[in-house]
């Protein structure tokens, strides 16, 4: 009887998740009491043209729901002052920096924190921290990719590339903190 329960329980705040959401959702991310939905974007005539999307949380206890981002494809990331290989701290940006997301990941340790990556010119990868709840937004300096959480601190791993005087490319790896502090560096320089 009390797995009978639980499961008309489970149905019921799924069925109330659903009724919350837009039409046209589906889960990107998990975390430990919420799912992170976004929407498909709608049909788009070339393969070059960006849709906006948003993300929703909802909790699943209650089937409680919010848009927590809405993404801007023609917005634009202020860069003047900001190099991708130097800077000692995030930048803190509006939602309309945010063209694209693709990628989301809920921090293991902290699930207020969600990473957000997307690729708005097919080339480079831009990364945010979201803090699902006071909405600030974090653009981190990285070019090429979110790699994942340290261990033991949780610290955010980010990828960019920069090339060799000579030519060629080299990757560097960067670790911020949840406040978009820079607490690593190192760039993998090979001999040439």
């Amino acid at each position: 009887m009390k797995l009978f329960l639980s499961l008309i329980s489970a149905v019921l705040a799924f069925s109330a998740m659903a009724a919350t959401l837009p039409e046209g959702t589906r889960i990107i991310a998990q975390g430990g009491s919420y799912d992170v939905f976004v929407t498909e974007p709608a049909a788009s005539t070339s393969d070059a043209d960006l849709q906006p999307v948003s993300l929703w949380t909802c909790m699943r206890h209650n089937g409680e729901s919010r848009c927590i981002l809405t993404t801007h494809p023609e917005g634009e990331l202020d860069m003047d002052n900001y190099s991708f290989f130097t800077p000692e701290q995030g930048k803190v940006v509006t939602e309309q920096a945010v063209k694209c997301v693709d990628h989301v990941w809920v921090h293991p340790y902290n699930e207020s924190i969600l990473v957000l990556s997307g690729i708005p010119d097919s080339r480079n990868v831009y990364t945010f921290i979201l803090n699902v709840e006071n909405g600030t937004l974090i653009h981190l300096p990285s070019n090429a990719a979110f790699k994942g959480f340290t261990d033991e601190d949780g610290d955010i791993l980010v990828e960019s590339y920069s090339y060799y005087p000579e030519g060629g490319r080299y990757s560097v790896v960067a670790a911020y903190d949840l406040q978009g502090r820079r607490v690593g560096f190192m760039e993998l320089k090979h001999n040439q």
